[in-house]
Order: C-alpha cells, then structure tokens, then sequence
C-alpha cells in the first residue's frame, strides 16, 4: 500500500504537481486501499491480517503498471519541507513530528475509539478498564477465585435469581402482562 501510494506521488511529484497536494493524495490512497481491505475482511469474514497480506501483491502491481518497472526518482521535491526551519531555528519536520504524536496521544488516551485501539492488544489491565466499565474489579476478583479455587464473594444462586429477576421485568415489559418468574408475579408496565 505504501509502495502503491509512493510510486503514485512520485508519478504527479515528476508532473509537477504542488507538493502539499501529492501528500494529501499519497494519504488519500492509502486510506483508500485500508477502506478496500476493511471492506473485503467484512465481506468475506477473513482475517484483516490475511487481506492485508494478499492485496500487497494486487497493490505492488498495480505500483509497478503506474511506474512500468521504472524507479522514480525525487531529486529536490521535499527539500523545502526537510530544510525550512520556523524562526530560522526550528526545523518544520520536528514541528510535523511532534504534532503527530501529540494528536495520537490524544486520540489514543481521550476518545472511546482510542481506549478501544489500546484495549485491543495484548495489555490485560487496559482491557479491563477500558470505558471504565469494570473499575469494580468484580471480574478481577471472581478470576481470582476461580484461580486460587475459593468461594466468590457472591455465589452464583444469588446472581441467578438476579438474573431471573431482571429478564422476567424485561419479559414483563415486552408483553405488557405479568410474567411468572420462579413462582413470583412481575408486573409489567408496557414501557421499556
């Protein structure tokens, strides 16, 4: 997908296209070619890891029909953006650097699709905190005792009976008629 993208800059960079375009639609096509990926893991219920290895071949010929084999070359295209310096001091690529990495962080530590990025992978503790939804350490705890083989805390009887309890209100609410649950009457008010 990169070689695809970089073949395809090149190609309109030696054109004589503006800089700054090229990059957005080096970008562009890269997000293109995940969009297909995604679309084609989605379709066919594989693996995006498999998609991902079997389109790098159609995205390498695809590179190598744009350039025709060609190696293109970019002699002085980027010089501006890797030798302009902000206040004739500070290099603009740290600056381009920098605000990519602040803008991950905050992507990564302050939206839910981050916490989901991050809970994603292999870090246990971040799983079980993700959105805060089991901050109890409930599960924790039960995992816990299943492990050392103690008695939780709260015993599964009384979880059961919860649970009866709750979908017979949720049933109750459906059909907008008492439900029996357990030999007990669970009025219901037609509301979800």
């Amino acid at each position: 997908m990169l070689g695809l993208a970089m073949c395809a800059m090149a190609i309109m960079l030696n054109g004589g296209m503006h800089p700054v375009l090229v990059s957005v639609l080096g970008i562009l096509i890269c997000v293109a070619c995940s969009v297909f990926n995604g679309a084609v893991s989605i379709a066919f219920q594989a693996p995006s890891f498999v998609v991902t290895l079997a389109t790098q071949n159609i995205y390498y010929s695809i590179a190598l029909l744009l350039t025709n084999g060609y190696m293109q070359t970019l002699y002085g295209k980027y010089r501006t953006l890797a030798s302009f310096r902000i206040f004739g001091v500070f290099p603009l690529i740290y600056l381009i650097l920098i605000l990519g990495f602040v803008s991950i962080h905050v992507i990564l530590k302050h939206t839910r699709t981050g916490r989901h990025v991050y809970a994603i992978g292999t870090n246990e503790r971040a799983v079980q905190t993700n959105d805060n939804q089991t901050n109890s350490g409930v599960i924790d705890s039960f995992i816990e005792c299943q492990e050392s083989g103690r008695e939780p805390e709260i015993s599964g009887e009384s979880v059961l009976q919860a649970m009866r309890a709750v979908f017979g209100s949720v049933e109750s609410s459906q059909k907008g008629r008492t439900v029996t649950v357990n030999g007990e009457d669970q009025e219901g008010t037609g509301e979800a």
